[in-house]
């Protein structure tokens, strides 16, 4: 289904979405909060990465994020990820918008706000 889409917007670095979209070759964009993720998105997976607060709509404006049609919001905060496709779904009118979240609970209230996609986070433990 990604294959379909031209242009997906990554909120937060989740490494393993990144890989498996950079793989799949749509225009990737990364909105990340710190340097450091933003140099990786841009070395690793070839994205356009722009640093700042993924919750200032003025900074998803800044960075194209009406332009995607799939929003990836993988911030690692729920409640942070929540503002995200708020903003996805209300303001921008993506077509589709993806919340990887911790707490299953919360899966309500985000499919409340027209959230498509829900992938729960699950912590793998250390391989001794």
């Amino acid at each position: 289904m990604v294959k379909a889409f031209h242009k997906v917007a990554v909120v937060g670095f989740h490494e393993g979405i990144l890989q498996k979209l950079s793989e799949l070759g749509p225009e990737l964009t990364v909105i990340a909060g710190d340097e450091r993720s933003c140099y990786e998105a841009r070395r690793r997976f070839r994205a356009k990465a722009y640093c700042g607060r993924p919750d200032d709509v003025r900074m998803l404006e800044s960075a194209g994020v009406n332009e995607a049609q799939l929003l990836v919001a993988a911030t690692g905060d729920d409640d942070l990820n929540f503002t995200v496709c708020k903003y996805a779904k209300e303001r921008f009118k993506i077509l589709w918008v993806i919340a990887v979240i911790k707490n299953p609970l919360r899966k309500t209230a985000f499919r409340q706000i027209g959230v498509d996609s829900i992938v729960y986070f699950i912590p793998y433990p250390a391989i001794k």
